[in-house]
């Protein structure tokens, strides 16, 4: 039986720490209602950036930020930001942004 909260989730496909935690809540039989924000890029945007402004170093919310400006084609703002990611460079999702942000950003240079 589904525990009844009033629970709201506002996630993206590709944050981890999002798809942990619908998890674990359907682990514990708890009803959420799940807003993917990954088609709202500037409710996205604004998440990303409420979520480093409460912790610098979260760089999930710093990496997913930078595929957001990918995504909305400020290349110039995804470099930035994916520049500034501290993370091991074996990360999948640092391996998949990179190149496509790094060559985007390369091709305004020019």
């Amino acid at each position: 039986m589904a525990k009844e909260h009033s629970i709201t989730i506002y996630s993206t496909p590709t944050c981890t720490y999002c798809v942990q935690l619908k998890n674990y809540l359907k682990e514990q039989g708890f009803k959420y209602t799940d807003i993917d924000v990954s088609k709202d890029h500037k409710k996205a945007e604004g998440f990303y950036l409420k979520a480093l402004a409460i912790s610098s170093e979260f760089e999930e919310a710093r990496l997913n930020l930078s595929a957001v400006y990918f995504n909305m084609k400020e290349y110039e703002k995804a470099f930035e930001t994916i520049d500034k990611v501290n993370i091991s460079s074996r990360d999948r999702k640092y391996q998949l942004f990179l190149p496509a942000i790094l060559n985007s950003w390369l091709d305004l240079q020019i």
